[in-house]
């Protein structure tokens, strides 16, 4: 099997391990090329069975741009292990922010920043199978302000492969 690798060298820094899902574990990482944080999911190929569909929808991810989705990068493919870099928000996922507890007024901006970005992945024409708020399967913006009543929270996409 050919490798493939990302457009950028890149570091994983020591004791950030981010979260654990059905899929892999979630690390922080360093673009060496760009100097900034990104968040990188480790997915070991013995474990499962839908790496095909998983690169392919990555492929997907990576073309969208839109203020309430996460970005997605690159991903490598190794022999024995799939990464997949993705952005980073250092204030963590909606699934924190939704267990500290959130008033009315604040998860309707939730609902509403959510809900925009559902609309533009259908208008690209992709219909998501899953949307999600953790670390565990995925990473999504979360409040990037400490701050939650004022913050524009966003919410991530993706498939659940």
């Amino acid at each position: 099997m050919s490798s493939k690798r990302a457009s950028f060298e890149w570091q994983k820094l020591e004791n950030k391990h981010l979260g654990t899902g059905s899929f892999g574990d979630v690390y922080l990482v360093m673009n060496l090329r760009d100097n900034c944080l990104m968040a990188m999911k480790q997915i070991l190929r013995e474990k499962n069975s839908h790496l095909k569909e998983l690169i392919d929808v990555v492929d997907i991810l990576r073309n969208l741009d839109h203020p309430n989705l996460v970005k997605y990068y690159g991903i490598e493919e190794h022999k024995d292990e799939i990464l997949i870099f993705m952005e980073y928000y250092s204030e963590g996922t909606l699934d924190k922010v939704c267990r500290e507890g959130l008033d009315l007024a604040c998860v309707r901006r939730y609902t509403h920043y959510l809900l925009k970005a559902v609309d533009y992945i259908h208008d690209q024409r992709i219909v998501h199978r899953d949307i999600k708020q953790g670390y565990g399967d995925g990473i999504e913006k979360g409040n990037e302000n400490k701050n939650r009543d004022t913050a524009p929270p966003g919410a991530d996409i993706y498939m659940d492969y």
